[in-house]
């Protein structure tokens, strides 16, 4: 599974708090949460995805959240992450 594949490898990287990986457009595309103060560039986890995936599943756009939304059970709310108002291409 792609989405799965993207999201191993950006929440690998240190400041990465939480991450959710959803398709849209046939792209995936990230929402990421960072550590309480730390700082990351949406180019440089998209450059770590291309190093470690195949360049079709890296990321077409990043969107920085404070907190990724959750139902009541505790699991993230993916359909709400489609079509964020915030979310912008990374280039």
């Amino acid at each position: 599974m792609v989405a799965r594949d993207v999201e191993e490898v950006i929440h690998e990287l240190p400041v990465v708090s939480e991450v959710a990986v959803v398709a849209q457009n046939g792209q995936p595309t990230g929402s990421v949460a960072l550590r309480t103060g730390e700082m990351l560039a949406a180019v440089a986890i998209v450059a770590v995805c291309r190093r470690r995936l195949p360049a079709s599943h890296a990321p077409a756009a990043i969107t920085f959240m404070p907190h990724l939304p959750r139902n009541p059970m505790g699991a993230i709310e993916r359909g709400r992450l489609r079509g964020w108002p915030e979310r912008r291409p990374w280039r």
